[in-house]
């Protein structure tokens, strides 16, 4: 989760850069890769930063008429250079994915999963560990995701401000894409020449990171046939809103549909997103304020949601911090009796 938000709010420093920023593209190439390292769902977080970034992002010159000419490493904007350096380190992230999967790991996620993630991301999640089962009721789930759906609709309404976008600047050095491809590919492939398993499916991998220095190429294509938003509609904290949709309500949707097909990841994945879905629904809770009809509406049912929420989660059960001492207790008590 802290890696996300940092490598989001990196992105944002990045775009906003007048001058190229050497140590904030480092701490984002750091971040990716650490990410990614992390956990899986973490890849389409990278992927809605790319696309984001080909969707707003100012170019230096017009595209010509021969659109082809302008396909290269160097011919796209700065920012997008630093993404696909940060995509190529990160690949060997996959390898590593790949190689620990395990089929039929996850337990399956039914319906209810999907609502307590949009009732406050999992704020009220039922908990199956406790006897009587511990949940909000099925009025209280229906009233948080009634009240959860309201303030991220109204976070449509944000106020929004002007805020121009740059990320230009001059190119990344010519060798680093190369240093880096070859850097990625060696370790992959050593990677694949000491798995014990899977071989095979880890040495095909190792294109990756030839694969993932096309990203310029397909940028060029798409800003041939998607244009950027209109210079007129561009305003930061709109661009920003289209981000944070994207994250907070595609993503999970996609990873859940992905995980009812083939439940490999832990539940505990979606927890990524829920920094994003919270900050949708502040902004609507902010709009909703300062409208005087809805102020003290929206006061009194927040005060009470999540005061009601302190006294449910002291009631869920604990997880161990410690697994090895809880193993140690459970075994001197079964040998007690």
């Amino acid at each position: 989760m802290f890696l996300s938000l940092l490598a989001t709010w990196l992105l944002f420093l990045l775009i906003r850069a007048r001058t190229p920023r050497p140590w904030l593209e480092a701490g984002y190439i750091a971040s990716v890769i650490a990410g990614a390292l992390t956990a899986e769902p973490f890849w389409l977080l990278v992927v809605i930063h790319l696309c984001w970034a080909m969707l707003v992002l100012p170019w230096k010159l017009a595209l010509p008429e021969v659109w082809s000419r302008q396909i290269g490493f160097f011919k796209v904007p700065r920012l997008i250079q630093t993404q696909t350096i940060a995509i190529i380190l990160a690949a060997p992230a996959i390898s590593h994915s790949i190689y620990r999967a395990r089929k039929g790991v996850g337990q399956g996620l039914s319906d209810d999963f999907l609502m307590e993630y949009f009732s406050f991301g999992f704020l009220f999640a039922k908990d199956d560990l406790t006897i009587p089962t511990h949940h909000a009721g099925a009025v209280g789930v229906w009233f948080l995701l009634a009240f959860a759906l309201i303030l991220l609709v109204a976070g449509l309404k944000a106020p929004k401000r002007e805020a121009p976008l740059f990320a230009l600047g001059q190119s990344l050095p010519p060798r680093l894409p190369i240093i880096s491809a070859v850097v990625s590919t060696a370790l992959m492939l050593w990677l694949a020449l000491i798995a014990q398993r899977r071989t095979e499916d880890v040495i095909a991998l190792t294109v990756l990171p030839l694969m993932a220095s096309g990203i310029p190429v397909l940028t060029t294509i798409w800003r041939n046939y998607v244009p950027r938003l209109p210079s007129g509609a561009l305003h930061f904290v709109q661009e920003r809103a289209i981000f944070l949709w994207l994250v907070a309500v595609v993503s999970p949707l996609i990873l859940f549909a992905a995980y009812c097909k083939a439940p490999t990841l832990a539940p505990a994945s979606f927890m990524i997103f829920v920094p994003y879905y919270l900050i949708l629904c502040a902004a609507g809770a902010v709009w909703m304020f300062r409208r005087r009809t809805f102020r003290w509406i929206i006061i009194s049912l927040t005060i009470i949601v999540f005061a009601a929420s302190v006294p449910y989660v002291t009631g869920q059960a604990e997880t161990p911090d410690n697994n090895k001492d809880s193993a140690q207790a459970t075994h001197t008590t079964v040998r007690a009796d």
